[in-house]
């Protein structure tokens, strides 16, 4: 009984993985046409056109916090955000950046990490890794670029996600969680039949509420990071999380904090609806 037990927490573990890097099936499988294509391809839905990215950067300046969705698996998402934020960066528009990749618990280890991290210039991409305790279900080939060159700089780090123990309690049955846009019947809809259709899931399996239960206490704790940290704050993670419909904006919502703005990285433009997104990045 015990190891069925086990090997069901496993798997459903392996699935709110794969459920918070969701688009994956929307996400390219094109490589980067080139450097220069990456500015001429974010579509202000606001202005329902085509705008370059020093025009994003200006538009963000008055923003608090910054959204932005990709797909776990695409380096050239992790290309993009890398060069937004060094153009955010320059202009002091951002002081740190809250991380899917990390649960907020370990921010204790974070913090001294960085300080370890700063203090070397000459440290390796595998010693900071080890340093930020880097969990291996994220391919480290994928944001060793981008994490190194964070982890190097003023730039703080801060862990946004819940850990492997707080999904187990989670599973086991906790108090529902508390809300008014963010907890609506329609939004909870939303997200089990997201999870049904992206794992083959039967509708009427139960555990499938537990999972949309799950889902909606990360998205309130990665609202709840970036409201607690200074500002300006950028956040990185999977392009369900940050979508307007049932993502991290209605929990934001629920705080009364509507200054924010959101980025989805997508395959092509009609892989998001326009409302989910105020800028959707074409890559």
């Amino acid at each position: 009984m015990y190891k069925k037990t086990t090997f069901i927490k496993r798997s459903l573990l392996g699935l709110l993985f794969f459920l918070c890097i969701g688009c994956t099936t929307l996400a390219s499988k094109q490589q980067i046409k080139s450097q220069q294509n990456i500015q001429k391809t974010i579509f202000d839905v606001s202005q329902q056109r085509y705008i370059q990215i020093d025009d994003l950067v200006g538009q963000l300046a008055e923003s608090k916090i910054i959204l932005i969705g990709e797909k776990h698996t695409e380096k050239k998402h992790h290309q993009a955000q890398l060069r937004l934020i060094t153009m955010l960066e320059e202009r002091s528009l951002i002081t740190g950046i809250a991380l899917e990749m990390f649960p907020s618990i370990a921010q204790i280890n974070l913090n001294r990490a960085q300080a370890v991290i700063r203090r070397q210039p000459t440290i390796s991409d595998h010693e900071i890794a080890t340093q930020l305790g880097w969990d291996s279900k994220w391919d480290w080939t994928q944001y060793r670029t981008l994490i190194t060159y964070l982890s190097r700089s003023n730039i703080n780090i801060y862990g946004a996600n819940l850990s492997h123990e707080e999904i187990n309690i989670l599973l086991q049955g906790a108090y529902p969680l508390l809300g008014e846009k963010s907890t609506a019947t329609e939004v909870k809809q939303a997200i089990r039949t997201l999870i049904v259709e992206s794992h083959a899931i039967d509708y009427s399996d139960p555990l499938i509420d537990r999972l949309v239960e799950i889902q909606q206490f990360k998205d309130r704790r990665m609202a709840e990071t970036l409201l607690k940290n200074n500002k300006p704050i950028f956040f990185i993670g999977g392009l369900h999380h940050i979508r307007k419909s049932i993502g991290i904006p209605l929990h934001l919502a629920e705080y009364l904090e509507s200054n924010y703005k959101v980025i989805a990285m997508v395959e092509n433009l009609s892989d998001i609806e326009m409302n989910d997104a105020d800028y959707i990045w074409v890559l």
